[in-house]
């Protein structure tokens, strides 16, 4: 299938298809029970849907999009949909691809500054665009679009948590996301990549976690996590609830949980403070605790050392431990300056 690509759901014995059209998301029964005759149901209105493949608007683009993100099971189909639906698709969904200029982009990105959008948020908009362009040229029913380029950034998030905070917002989170917060504290784990371990996962006795490929965001190779200090009782008690998936919420595999944790910051005096900055403050312990990088970037995940270093934040805790130990050096170079013999050979740290 090629555009309006979707996907089915079975509802008691029935399949149900869902696909897209014009980059409105749709829904049909399929009046079958057996998945191969559902699946030719499905393929016959897509074909359709079609239009012996011609593509007219962005809105045909983003149908490519959306079922592309369906396609390979991408746990952000509900933010992209979010965001599209409601900056996109009015602004760009009726245009023919091909007229796309480089003034249109730049006078979408002005209009969504002015709107208060940040720049972060602006790139992620122009790379929902930038896909759904691309895929349409990829599969032959559009020229190559014009190039968007990203917006340089200089928004580094400076969130972080000391251990005082850290146990407050324990003390006000639900228990079923006290271990899952606990994990991302000790070895900065994306959500998405902790709300995929089962327990089989889990050795408690080796004193690690298994990550498979496919819990990945970036389809990096797999890896292994240390389970170490409060870790340890956490993952004990979590090993002993009901269902296949570590973390669960209500008999179901825990996915999203932002109004939880909204409210769970908030009542511990941290509004605003998200969970992906838990991986921000592992980090920075990490390193804090003498790591070497390469090692806290084999934990973590991160490929690269450009992007690891933006969340090796630097605080005033940090800087006031920089000022002692230069402060003890200078002392020690005053007290020697007269005999260079007792100079260290072995830069003081």
């Amino acid at each position: 299938m090629s555009y309006g690509q979707g996907g089915l759901v079975k509802r008691g014995k029935i399949w149900h298809a869902h696909y897209w059209d014009n980059g409105q998301e749709k829904w049909k029964t399929t009046g079958k029970t057996d998945r191969r005759e559902a699946l030719a149901f499905l393929r016959q209105i897509t074909e359709q849907v079609s239009r012996s493949g011609r593509i007219d608007t962005i809105a045909q683009c983003v149908g490519l999009l959306f079922a592309d993100y369906v396609r390979s099971e991408r746990e952000s189909l509900y933010d992209v949909k979010k965001r599209v639906e409601k900056h996109i698709l009015p602004y760009w969904g009726k245009r023919r691809p091909q007229s796309i200029t480089i003034e249109q982009i730049d006078s979408y990105v002005e209009s969504r500054r002015l709107a208060k959008a940040a720049d972060g948020t602006i790139n992620k908009e122009l790379a929902a665009l930038r896909r759904a362009l691309n895929l349409a040229h990829h599969r032959g029913l559009i020229p190559a679009p014009i190039h968007i380029a990203a917006k340089p950034l200089d928004n580094a998030r400076q969130g972080f948590l000391e251990d005082s905070q850290f146990d407050r917002l324990k003390a006000e989170l639900p228990e079923h996301l006290r271990c899952i917060t606990i994990m991302a504290y000790c070895v900065g784990q994306r959500r998405g990549t902790l709300t995929a371990i089962d327990k089989a996962d889990v050795d408690l006795a080796a004193r690690k976690i298994h990550i498979r490929a496919k819990q990945f965001a970036n389809k990096a190779k797999p890896r292994v996590l240390p389970i170490y200090g409060d870790m340890i009782p956490a993952l004990e008690a979590q090993m002993q609830t009901p269902g296949r998936a570590l973390f669960t919420y209500q008999g179901e595999r825990l996915n999203t949980f932002y109004k939880a944790w909204a409210g769970a910051c908030e009542r511990a005096g941290l509004k605003g403070f998200l969970f992906h900055d838990l991986r921000r403050s592992a980090v920075r312990n990490m390193v804090r605790g003498g790591l070497r990088e390469e090692v806290a970037m084999g934990i973590t995940g991160h490929k690269t050392r450009h992007v690891f270093q933006r969340y090796n934040i630097i605080d005033e805790k940090d800087i006031r431990d920089a000022v002692q130990k230069l402060e003890a050096r200078e002392e020690f170079f005053r007290e020697t300056r007269a005999k260079p013999e007792q100079l260290p050979k072995e830069p003081i740290n």
